[in-house]
């Protein structure tokens, strides 16, 4: 259940960048890992950004990890 308040969060804000298909994105929180793999990146991604000289033809993210150690905050938690 939270795996998909998490997905849906990072669709809502990177879902303007990048195409992202259900089986791309892996989520792991008690691990605390988030993969995306085999992403399309969209033609209208530096559109907003005018100062950047670069124009996104065709462009292909293999692999993109986040590691975020939950373990770590709920022992600073249990401590205060």
């Amino acid at each position: 259940m939270f795996e998909t308040v998490v997905s849906n969060l990072i669709v809502k804000y990177l879902g303007k960048y990048i195409d992202i298909p259900p089986d791309s994105l892996n989520i792991s929180l008690f691990s605390g890992n988030v993969e995306l793999r085999n992403v399309k990146i969209k033609q209208s991604a530096t559109y907003q950004f005018e100062e950047i000289p670069v124009t996104v033809i065709q462009g292909l993210m293999l692999y993109c990890s986040r590691s975020n150690h939950s373990s770590h905050l709920l022992q600073e938690m249990s401590e205060n």
